[in-house]
């Protein structure tokens, strides 16, 4: 699955504001899914919504 189409995906099932952080998270989360990587960020909140995404703290 391409890119673009993971960060419509994010964008519409997470309903986010056009706000920067909101683009943010849905454009990082997009990548990291799209690639098969682990997101690291000490941002949980916002990224523990993204279904399937795999994060991970190295800041704890």
């Amino acid at each position: 699955m391409n890119i673009q189409w993971r960060v419509v995906e994010l964008g519409r099932s997470q309903q986010q504001s056009t706000s920067f952080a909101a683009i943010s998270t849905t454009g990082y989360s997009a990548i990291a899914l799209s690639c098969k990587l682990v997101l690291l960020t000490r941002n949980h909140r916002d990224f523990s919504k993204i279904p399937e995404l795999l994060i991970e703290d190295w800041t704890v």
